[in-house]
């Protein structure tokens, strides 16, 4: 992960945000 936030894993960003998203739906 890069300072600025940036994912250098497109697959590992994508991850996160399902689990962020995973997050809000409970």
């Amino acid at each position: 992960i890069k300072s600025g936030g940036e994912y250098l894993d497109p697959t590992a960003a994508a991850a996160a945000i399902e689990a962020v998203a995973n997050q809000g739906k409970k």
